[in-house]
This record gives structure tokens, C-alpha cells and sequence, in this order.
């Protein structure tokens, strides 16, 4: 339990370490640590006894966590907005695409060539990354650290009236943005509390409501993953039509239809996950594309993707153990099936709030 809720953790607990690391040393440099912490990781876990276990997971979390960080950094600076929100999908398509196929090939591959080479073998994708970040950015970019863009806007310094407005009116600007980003960090608590507190016990949930065998049990989280990859490439598309509340208001309604679905019809499992993934993948991306769009400057990215990471994965990293103590001091899984329904609520409101007055039918 501890082993699985490590990575979590690290990413609520050392994304301000990382948000730091990144104002000082730039995305592109960034990237390449980020890989190259995970190859370490990677390499120090399958070393074969307890302790590199749980510090190579430590490594590992700390890596992604910059990464995660970083990534809103990149997608301002490199796209238009025109298309940073197709972007934003795209990236979270292919993290989901990850872990369907780490989920679906490792145990294979563990039982051909013994499980330290099955997890070993996951780290020639980050070697193979390394490479094509440092063709594609330049070497010099790619090796050596670089401050990032904290320009927001240029006020001119003369003190008359105008100037003083402007920069009164850009105070305040800048209390009400981050005071969305606290709302949507609330929401992504929900996300990430729902998400791993109800995955987390997943076959033993659906094992106990559907009567169904792990081995078919776990097939559910495959199933998750497939339908997020839908959700993450349609959210973007709906951008362009809808005003974003609408857009998380529909998402959140398709989260919450898991836990009343378990609740009420658990044997159709198989529906309910379906719907929950397609909505996991797109909250995920509309939260990101949200921080994006509320950035002025690739600093301002930097900081409120780690303040809204920082405290959402904080809130979720909680979710696993409330949801286990939930079922033990119940005795069954309605209680703590309630309690995930009771997150998605947060989620909803959340993200509904943060997220007025941005896109409109007009994009």
C-alpha cells in the first residue's frame, strides 16, 4: 500500500521543490532531467532488495512530478492558442496510452525475461525520449540550464494616473487568478481523490458488488484506461463550441455515474467504467488547458501548475486510505463508494467555478 501511494505522495510533496527548480532552470533543461531521473529511478528500484525499491520509486515520483510541472510551461510557449488546447489532449492521450501499455505488457514480459528486466526495459522509452528532445531542441538548450520567462506585462514607470490604474487593475487581476487557481486546485483534489481512492480498490469493489474473479476484475482498469484516451482527445474538440463550466459540468456528470452506477446497477460495470474513463481523461485535460489559458507568463504557468498539482495530489494521496478505512469501519463498499461520489460533487463545483467566463460558442 505504502509502495503504490509513494508516487502520489511525491508528486503533492515535491512539486513546489520542482516548480522552483524549473523558474531556474528552464523547460528544455527540465525535460531532460526529468528523463534522466526516471531512468535513474528505474534503474535503482530493479536493483532487487527493499530499500532501492522504495528510493528509486521516490526518484521516479520526483522526476514525473517536474515533468507534470513543466509540461503547461511547454504547451504555453510552443503553441498558439489556437491550439494549445488540442495540444494539452494530446499529452494527456499519450499518458494514458503509457499506462495501457505498461499495464497490459509488463507482467508478459516479467515472465520472459525475469521482472527486473521487465521494468528495466520501460526505461529505453525515456532513453529513446532523451534523444529526440535533444535533436529536437539543440544541444545547448537541451544541456544547459536557462532561467524562464517571468514577463507578464510592461507598465510604463512614469507615476500618472494611468500607469497607477494599470497597475492597480493588474493587482488586482493577478489576486482574482489566483484565487481561481485555489478553487481549481479544490476541484482537482476531487479529481485525484476519486480517481485513486475508488481505482485503488477497484477489483476488490467489483469483486464484492458484480461477484466477478480479480483476473476479470482487473480488466476494468484497462478499460479505464482505453475510454480516457476518448475523453482526452474529445474535451479539446468541445472547447471550440462550448463554454468550459458546461464542459466540466458534462465531465463531472460522467464521473459521478460510476460511483451511483456501482451503487445501484453493479453489473454493469463495465458501462460505468467506460463512462468514468472517457471522463477522467477529459477533466484531466480541461483542468490543464484551464491553467494554461489562465497563465500570463510561463513563470505564472509554472506556479499554478504546481499550486494546483501540489494541492490536488495532496488531496488524492488521502484517497486510498480513507476509502479503505470508510470500508473497514463499514463492513461493505457502500459507505466508501459514497465518499467517492462526494469528491466527484467537489470536483464538479470546483471546476465549475474556476472555470466562468473561459470559452464560449464563439471559439
Amino acid at each position: 500500500g505504502l509502495l503504490t501511494s509513494l508516487p502520489v505522495l511525491a508528486f503533492a510533496l515535491t512539486t513546489p521543490i520542482a516548480a522552483a527548480l524549473l523558474t531556474r532552470i528552464g523547460p528544455d533543461f527540465a525535460v531532460a532531467m526529468s528523463l534522466l531521473g526516471i531512468i535513474a529511478g528505474v534503474a535503482i528500484r530493479s536493483a532487487g532488495s527493499i530499500v532501492p525499491l522504495f528510493v528509486g520509486t521516490v526518484i521516479m515520483g520526483f522526476a514525473i512530478t517536474l515533468g507534470n510541472v513543466m509540461v503547461p510551461v511547454l504547451i504555453r510557449r510552443n503553441y498558439s492558442e489556437a491550439h494549445r488546447a488540442s495540444v494539452t489532449g494530446l499529452y494527456t492521450a499519450a499518458l494514458n496510452v503509457g499506462s495501457m501499455l505498461t499495464l497490459v505488457a509488463t507482467v508478459p514480459l516479467a515472465d520472459a525475461v525475469g521482472w527486473q528486466w521487465g521494468l528495466e526495459t520501460w526505461s529505453g522509452l525515456a532513453v529513446g525520449a532523451l534523444v529526440v528532445w535533444a535533436l529536437a531542441v539543440g544541444w545547448r538548450r537541451f544541456s544547459h540550464p536557462r532561467r524562464i520567462d517571468r514577463t507578464v506585462v510592461e507598465i510604463d514607470p512614469d507615476p500618472n494616473t494611468e500607469a497607477l490604474q494599470l497597475a492597480h487593475a493588474d493587482r488586482r487581476l493577478s489576486r482574482s487568478l489566483r484565487w481561481r487557481i485555489l478553487i481549481l486546485a479544490a476541484g482537482f483534489g476531487g479529481q485525484a481523490f476519486s480517481y485513486y481512492g475508488l481505482t485503488a480498490w477497484l477489483p476488490q469493489i467489483l469483486a464484492a458488488t458484480s461477484g466477478l474473479e480479480p483476473a476479470v476484475s482487473s480488466a476494468g482498469s484497462s478499460l479505464f484506461q482505453v475510454c480516457a484516451i476518448v475523453g482526452a482527445l474529445g474535451a479539446p474538440m468541445l472547447t471550440k463550441r462550448l463554454p468550459y463550466w458546461s464542459i466540466f459540468v458534462m465531465l463531472s456528470a460522467l464521473w459521478g455515474s460510476v460511483p451511483v452506477g456501482l451503487l445501484l446497477a453493479p453489473d454493469s460495470w463495465w458501462l460505468w467504467l467506460s463512462l468514468g474513463g472517457i471522463a477522467q481523461g477529459g477533466i484531466f485535460t480541461m483542468i490543464f488547458i484551464v491553467i494554461v489559458e489562465l497563465a500570463r507568463s510561463d513563470a505564472e504557468a509554472a506556479r499554478y501548475s504546481a499550486l494546483a498539482q501540489g494541492i490536488g495530489y495532496a488531496i488524492g494521496a488521502t484517497g486510498p486510505s480513507v476509502v479503505g478505512a470508510l470500508h473497514e469501519a463499514s463492513g461493505g463498499w457502500n459507505l466508501p463508494i459514497t465518499a467517492v461520489l462526494a469528491a466527484v460533487i467537489v470536483l464538479a463545483a470546483g471546476t465549475l467555478i474556476a472555470s466562468r467566463g473561459m470559452g464560449s460558442l464563439r471559439r
